[in-house]
């Protein structure tokens, strides 16, 4: 019986390290795989954040204006009244009835949409109709979109993580609401949840 032949000893330790290292390339290239799907949705995450920061910045841009306007108003018209002596009070669009009735008819609509749900467009339509609203023209529609409605869909997907939009092959993009069930932290938040929509854009 011929005697088996004798592996040597250095060419067995650097093929030992070549598979090991190959191993790593593959389980390395496994994980890369895995994390482009997440760094391209932080991606999208950091641009509707930007867009939300522009629309922050420019909402307070006309604010400031308001207020210096206001001001120079009743410096002429009233003297004895010192304008920044006003105390600051929150309140809320009285359009839409009550405090976080935007973004609860946001969620019902989106409920009712189902697993498709829909687009920014149709969205917003539904929701000026059962709202109630009036946009006497389209350019007025797009702007109650852009300054109202997005703002207050970006905190539904951002700060209370309940929507989101995902990609539709040749349409538009869809908002849909996320399956969730209510943790009891979620059931005892919704006594303070007043003091948030405080915010209501």
């Amino acid at each position: 019986m011929p005697r088996p032949k004798k592996v040597n000893t250095h060419l067995k330790k650097l093929a030992e390290s070549r598979a090991r290292a190959t191993a790593t390339i593959e389980r390395l290239n496994d994980n890369l795989e895995n994390l482009r799907p997440k760094i391209e949705e932080a991606k999208e995450a950091l641009l509707h954040l930007e867009e939300l920061k522009f629309n922050i910045e420019h909402r307070l841009n006309l604010y400031h204006n308001e207020i210096r306007a206001t001001d120079k108003t009743i410096r002429e018209q009233f003297p004895g009244v010192e304008p920044t002596e006003i105390p600051t009070t929150y309140g809320f669009r009285s359009e839409y009835g009550r405090r976080g009735a935007l973004r609860d008819t946001i969620r019902e609509v989106l409920r009712e949409a189902g697993d498709e749900g829909m687009t920014l467009k149709n969205l917003g339509l539904k929701v000026t109709e059962k709202l109630g609203l009036v946009h006497h023209t389209h350019a007025d529609f797009r702007t109650w979109v852009k300054n109202s409605l997005e703002s207050a869909l970006y905190v539904l997907k951002f700060e209370r993580k309940q929507i989101t939009n995902k990609s539709v092959p040749g349409k538009h993009p869809h908002w849909v609401l996320l399956k969730k069930q209510n943790s009891w932290e979620d059931l005892m938040a919704l006594e303070h949840q007043t003091i948030s929509e405080g915010l209501e854009p």
